[in-house]
């Protein structure tokens, strides 16, 4: 039964998670109380919903429940990659390129990767919220936002 539990990517997924979350909260140990708030509760929270994946998952297994397979996302194998990839390409740019430009290209191909394909929307949107995070963060929280080569 455990050896089943182990071949399900939920469950291999949710263990990653976990490890790389506990790692992340660890080091927020090294930030300033007000600064590691919302850090800690966003991964006490990450590390919460994995648990309960895991039990539900343990759950299913245990009780002999066959999962309902969905059928909605077969052929769909590159999608998980493909937005780990982009997420993993803007944290390496963010700070050399700059917010701006990464953040606006960032929000170009993930929509295109999500399956949106109207252009004028897709620039649109990825204006507005570029524009948007930066009112929030800049002017209205008085944050730095990175900094690179063009801005």
């Amino acid at each position: 039964m455990l050896k089943e539990m182990f071949k399900k990517s939920s469950v291999i997924f949710s263990f990653i998670v976990i490890a790389f979350s506990v790692w992340a909260y660890v080091e927020t140990y090294s930030f300033t109380d007000r600064a590691a708030r919302w850090p800690r509760t966003i991964l006490f929270f990450t590390i919460l919903f994995c648990l309960m994946l895991l039990i539900s998952e343990a759950i299913r297994i245990f009780k002999k429940e066959k999962a309902v397979e969905d059928d909605s996302f077969s052929g769909l194998t590159w999608f998980v990659p493909a937005l780990f990839g982009l997420a993993l390409g803007y944290i390496y740019f963010v700070s050399r390129i700059g917010f701006f430009v990464t953040t606006f290209v960032f929000i170009i191909i993930g929509a295109y990767l999500l399956g949106y394909r109207k252009k004028s929307t897709i620039l649109i949107a990825s204006v507005t919220i570029t524009i948007l995070i930066y009112v929030i963060f800049k002017i209205i929280l008085n944050l730095p936002l990175p900094r690179g080569i063009i801005f």
